[in-house]
């Protein structure tokens, strides 16, 4: 469940900051960023306050004007003064922004004078007659080319002084916070400022505390998202006992940002499977399953209950594929794998082939082909996932043109390879089954839309960002889309090939140790203690390395198509007082 967070700035007296301080570590759900104490204005005034708010409304509205233009700024952060609260130091403060942003806006103001004079000439070229027409031609590439001049130099002025604005901005909005408080306390006051993240559904609760403490006087502000502007908003992490322990796989990538899909929900249910498609067995699964379940009780290690879920996905597996301590499960207990009855549909299909009886060794065609068949529904996910993501975060163009053609060639790749297998010349004939169409359109079609959807949508304009967007730097990210998302596709199916050899491994593991234990079969007190230790043997090294594949496959088959993890864990201010009896 997404738990949407509010950043809120209190100002209040600041002698009643300690008990503050004291009730809201006690309440445990605000996550301080900043604390300022001992400000005060002598005298404040109305007419103060009102020319910090003109000021703080024209740097709103200069920042408005870049933001339009959707100007890609470099990641930086502002560089936030201290700021001296002394009425004087106020003053002059006010004054030097005043004049700087007075300054930005002439600048700008001259670009935006010279985008009119060429609109206008753009204009007047259309009107010339048809038989002049090499004229305009040359007019209206020199016109392009001052455009592309005039487009640059606001992306200068904006990469030049954006942050800068948006440093004055914050620092504004502390002030006039500040003096409002001020105003209302009656001035020549010791003012305290606290600023926080609170989750949405509690800021009535840390209101009703503040309240509480400081009698009705104090100014709360709960900022916009225009407000926050990129600033990075702190992401809770709150999951059930069950998937608890997934979130520190996921942690290990990076924790996921406001507009990110969290997949550690997902990891409970996808990382034992992939583990148990790898280690199937059902009897050194439950084994594995029982001591990880032993040691999670005595150490509360998370390892051992991720272990102890991958057990269970290794019993999982064992029935799977019919296995139990190396054995086939159809040969000592008459129970067939499961993978024959589940994938009968598609053999029925003609899209696997038969499962034959004998285990592993006897079906390596069939596990080459499921190990395949995984590694495209890990992919699809991913990229589903990263149209979600992209939605998410407005980036709508590229969910429908990037990710949505991904997600479509992942598919057609897969219809394509199990219906007819890697026969080239059958993927460029015509088949009856696909409507009398070579069946490579399946691939074709998505990667036309990769290379040429973002340009024919710059071409009409469809949002700001791509009408301000060089067209020849949207030419060559379509082509790097192409590129990247082919190569990547054909790197990341071919990596689940590692599900079959470790599949191979566990086979091999297993066959050695029954062939060296059979040796010993007419004496017990040799036969029965190699089978025990061959399987502690087996089950330990296998847990380790099927592990370390299995965190591969996630990390960097699946985690790189749709999650960036670049966001900041929510840590609440929590503040415990003990009672001690005298």
């Amino acid at each position: 469940m997404t738990v949407i967070m509010k950043k809120v700035i209190t100002v209040f007296n600041k002698r009643l900051l300690d008990d503050v301080v004291l009730e809201v570590g006690a309440l445990g759900i605000c996550q301080l960023t900043r604390v300022r104490k001992d400000l005060t204005v002598k005298d404040p005034d109305t007419m103060m306050l009102d020319e910090f708010n003109s000021v703080n409304t024209h740097i709103l509205r200069l920042l408005e004007k870049f933001d339009m233009r959707d100007i890609n700024i470099e990641d930086g952060q502002e560089q936030i003064e201290d700021i001296s609260f002394k009425k004087e130091d106020l003053v002059n403060f006010l004054t030097r922004v005043k004049e700087k942003v007075d300054e930005i806006d002439k600048e700008l103001q001259d670009l935006e004078e010279a985008e009119i004079l060429i609109e206008k000439e753009v204009s007047n070229q259309i009107k010339i007659e048809i038989d002049t027409d090499q004229v305009v031609i040359h007019n209206i590439e020199e016109i392009e080319k001052r455009k592309e001049e005039f487009i640059e130099s606001v992306n200068k002025l904006a990469k030049k002084y954006y942050l800068e604005l948006k440093a004055f901005n914050k620092m504004l909005n502390d002030i006039i916070h500040f003096l409002d408080a001020s105003l209302k306390s009656g001035g020549n006051q010791f003012i305290a400022i606290m600023e926080c993240w609170i989750p949405k559904k509690e800021i009535n609760k840390y209101e009703q505390v503040i309240k509480k403490v400081t009698n009705n006087h104090y100014q709360m502000i709960v900022l916009s998202k225009e407000q926050l502007g990129n600033e990075t908003i702190p992401t809770v992490l709150k999951h059930s006992n069950l998937v608890k322990p997934f979130e520190t796989i996921t942690k290990l990538y990076g924790v996921p940002n406001a507009n990110e899909v969290d997949p550690s929900f997902m990891l409970t249910i996808s990382f034992p499977l992939m583990f148990g498609f790898m280690f199937g067995d059902i009897g050194q699964g439950i084994c594995l399953a029982i001591a990880a379940g032993i040691l999670a009780l005595k150490t509360k290690r998370t390892i051992a209950k991720i272990l102890c879920y991958c057990g269970i996905g290794g019993v999982f597996g064992g029935f799977l594929y019919g296995e139990f301590f190396g054995f086939e499960t159809e040969v000592i207990f008459g129970l067939p794998p499961l993978i024959k009855f589940l994938f009968n549909p598609l053999t029925m299909l003609q899209l696997f082939p038969e499962y034959q009886f004998g285990g592993l060794a006897n079906n390596l065609i069939f596990l080459i082909k499921f190990s395949l068949f995984v590694g495209f529904i890990i992919l699809s996910l991913g990229y589903t996932l990263q149209f979600i993501n992209n939605y998410k975060s407005s980036a709508k163009i590229d969910a429908w043109l990037v990710s949505l053609p991904s997600l479509l060639f992942v598919i057609g790749f897969s219809i394509m390879f199990f219906n007819y297998g890697v026969q080239f010349t059958t993927w460029m004939i015509p088949q009856i089954t696909f409507f009398f169409l070579p069946p490579i359109l399946l691939i074709l079609i998505p990667l036309l839309i990769l290379l040429l959807g973002k340009p024919i949508a710059a071409a009409f304009k469809v949002t700001q960002e791509l009408r301000r967007e060089s067209f020849k730097k949207i030419i060559s990210e379509s082509i790097l889309h192409v590129w990247e998302t082919f190569l990547s596709f054909l790197s990341n199916i071919v990596s689940f090939f590692r599900i079959f050899a470790l599949l191979l491994i566990h086979f091999g593991f297993n066959h050695v140790v029954i062939i060296i234990a059979f040796m010993f079969i007419t004496n017990p007190f040799i036969f029965i203690p190699i089978l025990v230790v061959g399987n502690i043997l087996v089950i330990m090294l296998e847990a380790f390395l099927v592990s370390i594949h299995t965190l591969r496959l996630h990390f960097y088959e699946w985690f790189s198509k749709f999650y960036k993890g670049q966001g900041t864990e929510y840590h609440p201010f929590i503040l415990k007082i003990s009672k001690k009896n005298s």
